[in-house]
């Protein structure tokens, strides 16, 4: 019997920076945090998700040929290594898995308090590892590396959620 008018409010758009280049140099020095600084390297040089670093097998980790190979679901993607991180590689070449304990590979909790404590050491308090592999993609363009070259070593299936780095 009676007619309601419903009157939405207006959204209004998110004005979304474009993020910046941080200088990271310090990455690369000695830290109390040895795990989160090797996390951090990790996803800053490779662009690898924390899930797939704490999946990662010292097996499918090859240093002769600087590559490593990454299964996630049905697909794999092989993934170059950059010459900086194979010295960080080689003392833990002897176990299972890159990241373990008693042969059992660590939580993401762990992986997450380990990033944490490492960047607030190196006085990135608000760096996570999101933030990292952003660093990684704004790199990577700085460089001038093609978007789908970017989407194929984070895995990708399209440019589409890089694109707005351009």
């Amino acid at each position: 019997e009676s007619f309601y008018r419903l009157e939405l409010t207006k959204q209004t758009e998110k004005k979304t920076e474009k993020p910046e280049i941080l200088d990271l140099d310090s990455f690369w020095q000695e830290s109390d945090y040895p795990e989160g600084r090797l996390l951090a390297l990790l996803i800053l040089e490779m662009g690898l998700l924390p899930s797939e670093i704490l999946a990662l097998k010292v097996a499918d980790i090859n240093l002769d040929f600087q590559v490593l190979r990454i299964k996630k679901a049905s697909q794999q993607r092989i993934v170059t290594i950059p010459t900086t991180l194979l010295s960080e590689l080689e003392p833990l070449m002897g176990q299972t898995y890159l990241f373990e304990r008693g042969g059992k590979a660590y939580s993401r909790q762990w992986a997450f308090r380990q990033l944490e404590s490492f960047a607030k050491e190196k006085g990135f308090p608000a760096l996570s590892a999101q933030a990292l592999r952003e660093q990684f993609i704004l790199r990577q363009i700085e460089n001038k590396v093609d978007l789908y070259e970017i989407a194929k070593k984070l895995g990708l299936k399209t440019v589409l959620t890089i694109e707005k780095y351009r």
